[in-house]
């Protein structure tokens, strides 16, 4: 796992936000329409750094969709 340092906090909202550019393959819809997304949490880290957590559950057997978040 890798950090870049960002200069401004980010909010859940900017982190869900950017979840709706990870699209599923079999319907071209993002994850946060899908449903997908549970729990998006964001933390100050060490360093000014800011760690970002999501739980995910699939709908439906997404072979596709796992091998492209791996």
């Amino acid at each position: 796992m890798t950090s870049t340092p960002i200069s401004a906090p980010i909010s859940v909202e900017q982190a869900t936000q950017a979840l709706r550019s990870i699209l599923d393959p079999e319907t071209g819809r993002d994850l946060v329409t899908e449903g997908w997304v549970r729990k998006v949490r964001v933390e100050p880290a060490a360093g000014g750094l800011t760690d970002i957590s999501l739980e995910v559950e699939l709908g439906y057997p997404a072979n596709s969709l796992l091998d492209g978040l791996r």
